[in-house]
C-alpha cells in the first residue's frame, strides 16, 4: 500500500471498525493508545455513538446523494447547517464565516479576502471600480491590476502546501523546493527556553526582538521593494516548525503593531483550534485588545474556512468563490461534534488533563533528559523534544511497541494530538509506555 500511495507520512491503514475511543486498531490488529489521532483530526474519538448517529440520519443521506455547489444553489437548511457549524463557535466578536475545502485552501481564502479588503481600506473603505488599465493589466498579472502586496509570516511557521500558503510556509524545506514563490518577508519568530516560568526576562527579551524584526521586515519591504505588507499571519503554536508557543505578550504586541500600521492579523488555528488548548480557540488566551482580523480553522473542526468580519466582507458576488464552499456532510458532523463538546465540557478537561500531562512529563525529564527535554504546549496540545532526530525516530517506533501511536514534530520532536476524551487515565497509560520505551533507549 505504501508503494502505491508513494508517501512516508502513511504509518499505517486503520481498521475503522475495530477502533473505538481513543483506541486505534491497525490491519494486523494491534491496538493502540492514539495520541496522534491523523495529525489531531479526531476531536471525539472513534466510532463516538453521536457521530454516527448523525452520520445515519435523513439529512446526511441527502447531503452525500445530492451535492448541490453551495456557492450558487444552497440547500434550504443550509443557513441553519452554518450556524449550528460555524457561528455557534465562532471566535469572539466575528460575525462571517467563509468555508473551505481545505486548512491550505482556508489560508489561502483568508489571504485574498485580506489583499482586496486592504485596496478598499486603501481607497477610504468603499469599494472603487477599477479602471480599463487595472482590469488589462491584472490579466498579464501586472501592476497596477495586479498590486504589489505581500503578507508577513514567521520563521518556523508553517500554513499549508498551495502556492499562496507555502509561499508562507518557513518550517521544513523539502515541502518548498522546486515550487515557485512570493518574495515575501519573514520575520524572526520568538525562540523560548523552557520552563516558561523559570525563564521570564529571557523570552520578553525575545519577544521584543521578534517584535523590532517584523516592523523592520515590514519597512525594508516597503523601502527596498516597494511591497505592501497587507496583513500578517501567525499561529498560536507553530506546529510543523517544532511547537513553538508565542506569549500572550507577544500576540497582543503583533494585534498593536497591526493596528497601528492598518495591516490585518490573521490567526492560523487549522491545528490548534477546537479545544485541545483548553479553549476552543487557542488564541482566546491571548487576551486581544481586538479580535484578529481573520481566523483560519480545518482539521479537528472537521470543516474547512475562515472566520473574519462586516469590514472584510466583499460587497461584489463572485471575487472570492468556489463552486462547492464546503461541504454539508462535514458541516453536519461539524455541529453534531459542537453539540457534544459543550455537553461534555471536553475544553475544560483538555485544560486538567494537560496540565496532570505536563507534571508527568516534566518527571520524566528529569529521569531521561537526552529522550525527554523541554515538555510544553497548552491544554493536551503538547510536545517535548528528543536529542536527535534518529532518536526520536526510534522512540516514536518504541513506544509504538508498548502500544502508544504518537506523531513527529519539527526536527526533533514528538507531538500529542489525542483526541478530547484524553483522561488522566490514558495519560497514566502514556506515562508509563514513555517510562518503558526510555528506559529501553537509555
Amino acid at each position: 500500500m505504501a508503494s502505491r500511495v508513494g508517501t512516508l507520512e502513511l504509518a499505517f491503514p486503520i481498521n475503522l471498525q475495530e477502533s473505538l475511543g481513543n483506541i486505534v486498531t491497525d490491519s494486523s490488529g494491534n491496538k493502540m493508545l492514539d495520541v496522534f489521532c491523523s495529525i489531531g483530526t479526531n476531536g471525539v474519538g472513534y466510532n463516538h455513538p453521536k457521530m454516527l448517529e448523525v452520520a445515519e440520519s435523513e439529512r446526511m443521506q441527502r447531503a452525500i446523494a445530492t451535492r448541490t455547489g453551495l456557492g450558487i444553489n444552497p440547500s434550504t437548511d443550509q443557513h441553519k447547517i452554518n450556524q449550528e457549524a460555524f457561528m455557534s463557535v465562532a471566535p469572539p466578536n466575528m460575525d462571517r464565516v467563509t468555508a473551505a475545502m481545505c486548512g491550505s485552501c482556508a489560508v489561502e481564502g483568508a489571504v485574498k479576502v485580506a489583499m482586496m479588503a486592504y485596496r478598499v481600506r486603501q481607497d477610504g473603505g468603499v469599494f472603487v471600480e477599477p479602471t480599463p488599465e487595472e482590469l488589462c493589466s491584472c490579466l498579464d498579472n501586472q501592476a497596477p491590476g495586479s498590486p504589489n502586496l505581500s503578507v508577513l509570516s514567521l520563521k518556523q511557521g508553517f500554513h499549508g502546501r498551495l502556492c499562496t500558503s507555502l509561499s508562507l510556509s518557513r518550517s521544513k524545506a523539502l515541502h518548498k523546493v522546486d515550487v515557485p514563490a512570493f518574495d515575501w518577508p519573514a520575520s524572526q519568530n520568538p525562540l523560548y527556553k523552557y520552563p516558561l516560568s523559570e525563564n521570564v526576562e529571557y523570552n520578553r527579551e525575545q519577544d521584543r526582538v521578534a517584535l523590532a524584526d517584523m516592523r523592520a521586515k515590514i519597512e525594508q519591504w516597503r523601502v527596498e521593494k516597494g511591497s505592501e505588507v497587507c496583513a500578517v499571519i501567525m499561529e498560536p503554536i507553530q506546529s510543523e516548525g517544532g511547537e513553538n508557543l508565542h506569549s500572550p505578550e507577544f500576540a497582543r504586541g503583533v494585534r498593536e503593531l497591526t493596528k497601528e500600521l492598518g495591516i490585518f492579523f490573521i490567526v492560523d488555528e487549522v491545528q490548534t483550534g477546537v479545544c485541545s488548548t483548553g479553549t476552543f480557540w487557542a488564541h482566546e488566551q491571548w487576551n486581544l485588545s481586538s479580535p484578529p482580523d481573520f481566523v483560519t480553522f480545518a482539521k479537528r473542526m472537521l470543516s474547512c474556512g475562515f472566520y473574519h468580519n462586516h469590514e472584510t466582507k466583499s460587497e461584489q458576488p463572485y471575487r472570492h468563490f468556489n463552486t462547492f464552499f464546503g461541504d454539508s456532510m462535514r458541516a453536519l458532523l461539524t455541529a453534531q461534534q459542537n453539540k457534544i463538546i459543550k455537553e461534555d465540557n471536553l475544553a475544560a478537561m483538555a485544560a486538567e488533563v494537560g496540565d496532570y500531562l505536563q507534571d508527568g512529563l516534566r518527571e520524566m525529564e528529569l529521569k531521561y533528559p537526552k529522550l525527554v527535554r523541554d515538555p510544553r504546549g497548552l491544554g493536551t496540545y503538547r510536545s517535548f523534544t528528543v536529542d536527535s532526530a534518529p532518536l526520536r525516530d526510534a522512540l516514536g517506533l518504541k513506544l509504538k511497541s508498548y502500544g502508544v501511536n504518537q506523531g513527529p514534530c519539527g526536527d526533533h520532536s514528538l507531538r500529542f494530538r489525542p483526541t478530547l476524551y484524553f483522561e488522566k487515565s490514558h495519560a497514566d497509560f502514556y506515562l508509563d509506555a514513555l517510562d518503558k520505551a526510555c528506559k529501553d533507549l537509555a
